[in-house]
């Protein structure tokens, strides 16, 4: 691990992935870390033709690309109002998000990932794949979770769970 401790979170444009980024600003702010908040695009993997041989990714569009980097950049702002002495570096990545997030948490020695949860059923999270479940079990760090429900959550529980630091 580096001199400053490092946290990455997973930002999908979501409010529940915003509280994860404000949550991580706090943290890092009490332990003198920084935070790396990452996007990913997700690919697409297409065969190049009907004969058996390596399939590729299909990167997103490029205009898929800006408007999440505007989308990022957006939530970086809004926490950096909150917590100014925090570097907080933002960057979007082309992959799956589980195993990208997990990877970046790797390669930035994160001493935490954090992750929101969209709160899905047991069938949509078969159907659909759980990133925070990946990451929970993929990850080379501890992993926080928010659950979808504290976004909805009123006022002094929601902003409790911000300034507590990870159990």
């Amino acid at each position: 691990m580096g001199s400053t401790a490092t946290i990455v979170v997973g930002i999908d444009g979501t409010s529940i992935s915003r509280l994860a980024l404000s949550w991580a600003a706090r943290y890092a702010a009490s332990i003198g870390g920084k935070v790396v908040a990452i996007t990913v695009c997700q690919v697409t993997p297409v065969p190049h033709s009907s004969v058996p041989h390596p399939v590729t990714e299909e990167l997103p569009p490029h205009h898929e690309h800006d408007a999440r980097k505007a989308q990022l950049n957006a939530a970086i702002a809004q926490v950096a109002g909150q917590e100014p002495a925090v570097e907080i570096r933002g960057t979007v990545v082309n992959g799956l998000p589980g195993p990208t997030l997990c990877a970046a948490a790797g390669v930035e020695d994160a001493v935490l990932l954090a992750v929101g949860s969209h709160g899905r059923g047991a069938v949509s999270r078969a159907l659909l794949g759980s990133v925070s479940a990946y990451c929970v079990q993929h990850a080379s760090c501890p992993v926080i979770v928010m659950p979808a429900t504290l976004g909805i959550t009123k006022g002094a529980i929601v902003e409790d769970a911000v300034d507590s630091p990870a159990r």
